[in-house]
């Protein structure tokens, strides 16, 4: 289940202009590599997104 938030927003056009891609370069019958990926990105969204919270909450600040 996807939670909204203002990073979620943003992730999920990052997804959806990769879907786009995906689907504009794509001709085979089966589903590509990034289909699947991308498909894996919507299913788990909420757990991607804590996952790059928590790695950007480690990262150093410059400042």
């Amino acid at each position: 289940m996807f939670i909204w938030t203002p990073c979620g927003s943003v992730y999920d056009g990052i997804v959806r202009d990769a879907e786009l891609l995906d689907a504009e370069t794509s001709t085979r019958l089966k589903q590509s590599t990034a289909a699947n990926l991308l498909r894996r990105f919507r299913l788990h969204a909420d757990a991607v997104l804590r996952f790059i919270g928590a790695i950007l909450s480690c990262a150093p600040h410059s400042g």
